[in-house]
Parts: structure tokens; C-alpha cells; sequence
């Protein structure tokens, strides 16, 4: 696991354990990082012959606390890639929500995971239908999306197409009722309208009958 074994340290057996144990999760190009900023090497040779000087150095880079925040930062940046399927890119994001927030209520790892998985979709019309349902009712989604017993990307057409007929259905109601609103307000001014050349034959001014005179 390392660039350069352990061993190369003429370490004890525990210690050499220890030390590929704490780089057991490390990359490459972390594990590059040791051999280039030489981190054991900077301890001192009394220090290098005690177990806890190394493996506390070590832990600072590549213990458990170091991981959680590599994984919070993943859960922060995770986006579906390219090639990736759906279930693939869900079953990813549960994982690093779990590796990242272990001490969190299941609710708020749930609600993580939709969160990330419903932001980090790539096609922008699967992350509109789910984006405004967002929380439980998502996360009920993406479990159909994923699962591929709900029918897949045909449940998503599906719950598509119904969101956009009930838009229709509302848009129409609307231009509806807008021109029944025009409607009345030109009624009211060709009343105003005609009520002004209208003239009175007991008072002479205009604007009502002479039925509707009020002077007698």
C-alpha cells in the first residue's frame, strides 16, 4: 500500500500493522505524498524507534477524523458521471452520506442523501421533477428510480407527463379567467359610457334617466 514499505524503517511487526493499517483507505497519490514530503522522516530517530510518534503522525493525515472530512467534502461535490446509471450513482451517494455522517440520526441521513442525489442528477428534466417535491416525497422517488421496480425512467415519464398536464390544466384556467376579468371591465366602461350620453328630461344634465331623477 505504501511507496515505500514500512518495513524499510526496520519498524517492529506491530508497528509495521499499524502504519499499513492507517493507509489502508489511502490513495496513490496520498500515499505519493509520503514518500515526497517525507512525513516519517521528519521525525527525529529517537522518535522514529517509538510507536506512538509515527503512528500519531500518521493518524493526523490518514486516520479515521482526516477520512470524515474527505467524505463530507465528497457527499458536498458528488455528481452523477458521465456513463453513470442511476441506481449506481444513488447506491454512491448512501455510502459516502453514511461514511461522512455516521453519528446522524437516519432522518437526517435520508434527507442527505436525497438532497445530494436530486442535485447531483445530470439531466437537468429528472432534476426538476424531483427538485420542487424535494425531502420525503423525493426520496420516495429516487427509491422508485432506482430500484427498478417502479418502472423505471417510464415511472419518470409517467410522473412527467402528469406535472405537465396539471400545468396545462392550471395555465388554462388562468388565461380563462383573465379574459373574464377584461371582459367585465369593458362592460363596466361601455355602461360608463353610455350612462354619460344619456340625458335627463326633468333635470337636464346627463348621465341617468329620467326615471332614475332624484330631483323633483
Amino acid at each position: 500500500m505504501w511507496c515505500r514499505p514500512p518495513e524499510q524503517f526496520n519498524y517492529p511487526p506491530m508497528m509495521v500493522r499499524r502504519l499499513g493499517h492507517l493507509t489502508r483507505n489511502s490513495s496513490k497519490q496520498q500515499r505519493r505524498r509520503i514518500s515526497e514530503k517525507k512525513i516519517l522522516h521528519t521525525l527525529s530517530e529517537e522518535d522514529r524507534n517509538r510507536y506512538s510518534a509515527p503512528t500519531a503522525a500518521l493518524e493526523l493525515r490518514f486516520g479515521d477524523e482526516h477520512l470524515k472530512k474527505v467524505f463530507v467534502a465528497q457527499v458536498k461535490t458528488r455528481i452523477q458521471k458521465v456513463g453513470e446509471s442511476l441506481q449506481e450513482f444513488a447506491a454512491d451517494v448512501k455510502k459516502l452520506v453514511r461514511l461522512a455522517y455516521t453519528e446522524a440520526p437516519q432522518t437526517i441521513q435520508e434527507r442527505l442523501v436525497t438532497e445530494t442525489f436530486v442535485d447531483g442528477i445530470r439531466d437537468v428534466k429528472v432534476r426538476k421533477v424531483l427538485q420542487p417535491s424535494r425531502h420525503q416525497t423525493s426520496f420516495i422517488l429516487c427509491l422508485k428510480l432506482c430500484a427498478g421496480s417502479g418502472g423505471g425512467l417510464q415511472f419518470f415519464k409517467s410522473v412527467a407527463e402528469t406535472e405537465k398536464e396539471e400545468n396545462n390544466k392550471i395555465e388554462k384556467l388562468l388565461e380563462k379567467l383573465l379574459r373574464q376579468i377584461d371582459e367585465l371591465f369593458r362592460r363596466r366602461e361601455n355602461d360608463v359610457s353610455r350612462n354619460q350620453s344619456v340625458e335627463c328630461y326633468r333635470s337636464g344634465r346627463q348621465g341617468h334617466l329620467k326615471r332614475d331623477c332624484r330631483a323633483r
